[in-house]
C-alpha cells in the first residue's frame, strides 16, 4: 500500500516536470520563429565629398566649398543594419546635375527588393560657376561580403555604371562586418560666360497711304515707298455737228485759216467739199487765192438764196 502511494507521487512528479519542460520549449521555439519571421533588412546610406586640391585635413563633407577646376572625391557607405537578415538585389545610383552653376547637388539612391529605398545628397559651393564630369573609371568597390574580415572587393575597379543607371552589388547581410564602400571622382569644368543675346528688333507696321490722285505708298521696316501714280488729263470734249454728207474735222491744220472757225462761219457742208478738193495742210501761193475766192462764191450764194 505504502509502495503504490510512493509510485504515485514520483510518476506525478516526472509528469509535472515533463509537462513544465515541454511548455517552455514550446514558447521559446515561438518566439524564435515569430522574432526571425517579423525581421526585415534596414537600409541606410550616407556620402560625402573631398576637394582634391585641398590640403589632406579638409576632410569629407555633406556641404563642400570648392573652385572650379578642381576635382573632387566621393566616398559612399551602404549599411544594413539588421543582424541575421539579409538584403537582396542591392543598387547604387548618382545622379549628376546638368549645367552650370555655383551650387551643384549631387544625390545618391539605394534601392533593394526585400527592404527600404534610401538615399543622400552632396552639395558642391562652387566658385567661379562651374559644370561637375565624372572621370571615368574612377568607381572603386571595398566590400567584406562573408565577413571574415578579409575584403573580398580592396578597391577593385568597377564600371561606370553609377552615375548612369546604377550598379547592381548583390545581396549584403546585416551588421557592420558586412558594410559596402564605394568611391568615384568629378571634375569641375569652369562654365564659359555666355554671350549677351542681342535684342531683335520689333518690325514696323506696313503703312498704307492712298491719296486723292490715286497714289499708294507702302512703308516697311526699311521705309521703301513705292508709288503708283496714275494721272488722268481731263479729255477735251470735241463737239462735232453732223451735217448731211459732211463731217467737220476734229483737228485744226498746223498753219494757214482755222479750219474750225471757217467752219462756224461757213456751215459745215460747203467747207467739207473744200477740204475734200483740197485736202489738209498748208496751203500756199496760188491755192490760198483760189480758196479766197471759192468761200467768197459760197458766201454770195448763201446771201442771195437768204434774200430771194
Amino acid at each position: 500500500m505504502n509502495q503504490l502511494k510512493i509510485l504515485s507521487r514520483i510518476w506525478k512528479s516526472c509528469l509535472a516536470v515533463l509537462t513544465a519542460f515541454v511548455l517552455t520549449f514550446s514558447g521559446l521555439f515561438l518566439n524564435l520563429t515569430a522574432a526571425t519571421a517579423s525581421e526585415t533588412p534596414n537600409m541606410t546610406v550616407k556620402m560625402v565629398a573631398n576637394d582634391d586640391n585641398d590640403s589632406p585635413d579638409a576632410g569629407w563633407q555633406h556641404n563642400l566649398n570648392t573652385q572650379g577646376g578642381h576635382r573632387v572625391s566621393f566616398t559612399v557607405e551602404i549599411h544594413n543594419t539588421v543582424v541575421g537578415t539579409e538584403a537582396q538585389d542591392v543598387n547604387v545610383t548618382v545622379g549628376m546635375p546638368s549645367g552650370v552653376s555655383n551650387s551643384l547637388n549631387i544625390p545618391v539612391t539605394v534601392t533593394t527588393s526585400n527592404a527600404n529605398t534610401v538615399s543622400d545628397s552632396v552639395t558642391l559651393n562652387v566658385n567661379p560657376a562651374s559644370e561637375i564630369k565624372f572621370v571615368h573609371d574612377s568607381t572603386r568597390l571595398y566590400w567584406d561580403r562573408d565577413g571574415d574580415g578579409e575584403r573580398e572587393f580592396n578597391n577593385t575597379p568597377l564600371i561606370d555604371g553609377i552615375a548612369d543607371g546604377g550598379i547592381t552589388l548583390g545581396s549584403q547581410k546585416g551588421c557592420n562586418d558586412y558594410i559596402i564602400q564605394l568611391t568615384f571622382a568629378a571634375e569641375l569644368v569652369e562654365g564659359q560666360p555666355q554671350p549677351t543675346p542681342t535684342p531683335t528688333p520689333t518690325p514696323a507696321p506696313a503703312v498704307n497711304i492712298t491719296n486723292e490722285n490715286n497714289n499708294t505708298n507702302t512703308n516697311n521696316n526699311n521705309v521703301n515707298v513705292s508709288v503708283n501714280n496714275t494721272n488722268s488729263a481731263p479729255a477735251t470734249q470735241v463737239v462735232q455737228p453732223t451735217v448731211a454728207g459732211a463731217k467737220v474735222p476734229a483737228k485744226t491744220p498746223e498753219t494757214g485759216p482755222g479750219v474750225l472757225g471757217m467752219a462756224s462761219m461757213f456751215g459745215a457742208a460747203p467747207f467739207g467739199v473744200m477740204l475734200s478738193r483740197y485736202g489738209r495742210g498748208r496751203l500756199i501761193g496760188r491755192r490760198e487765192e483760189e480758196l479766197g475766192e471759192i468761200a467768197s462764191e459760197l458766201v454770195s450764194k448763201r446771201s442771195n438764196k437768204a434774200s430771194a
